[in-house]
């Protein structure tokens, strides 16, 4: 109970992920491409600009934040909520943030085995090893301390022992299921 695979969340009350809507973000070209769906940000002054996604333009408020280091961030206003921005997402005839579209990120919607898979492949390749829980561990990589490679093998191991774990635990329920449907 309470293990590294107990339970599963699924979809969370039907809300699409952010990557099912093409995105607009500022770069250093201000411009931005997804999916071979350009949009792209038309700077116009230094507090505006025109999203444009195929023949739909959106005007769009640009705010600028100081950095400590001088200079500064710009940021897309959302035209819903008025809130500053990284990325706002267009959705048919409509521009705004994830949080006014009321959309989830891709992480979000995995449940506890994919979000325990994706955790073991980051931390193989931390380590410098091929993903995938089925290829047999590497070596410690050069200039990681020993206690922090003991560490994350250690963590790995666990990950990766549950996982195994799970999936003979759903091949047995199958094959009990299926012995009950030959009966």
């Amino acid at each position: 109970m309470g293990g590294v695979l107990s339970g599963s969340r699924g979809w969370r009350g039907g809300k699409r992920p952010t990557a099912s809507l093409p995105v607009v973000r500022l770069t250093h070209a201000d411009t931005y491409t997804l999916k071979y769906r350009p949009a792209r940000v038309r700077i116009e002054g230094n507090d505006h600009g025109v999203v444009i996604h195929g023949m739909t333009e959106w005007p769009v408020a640009i705010d600028h934040t100081p950095l400590n280091y001088g200079g500064s961030r710009r940021w897309l206003v959302c035209p819903c909520c008025l809130s500053r921005r990284m990325a706002l997402y267009i959705d048919g005839t409509k521009l705004a943030c994830r949080v006014c579209l009321d959309l989830r990120y891709e992480s979000q919607h995995e449940n506890r085995r994919e979000l325990a898979m994706r955790t073991a492949n980051r931390m193989r390749a931390a380590l410098g090893w091929k993903p995938g829980i089925a290829n047999p561990p590497g070596r410690k990589p050069p200039y990681m301390h020993w206690r922090t490679f003991m560490r994350m093998e250690r963590e790995l191991d666990r990950l990766t022992d549950a996982l195994f774990f799970n999936i003979s635990d759903l091949v047995e329920r199958h094959e009990a299921r299926l012995n009950r449907m030959q009966r």
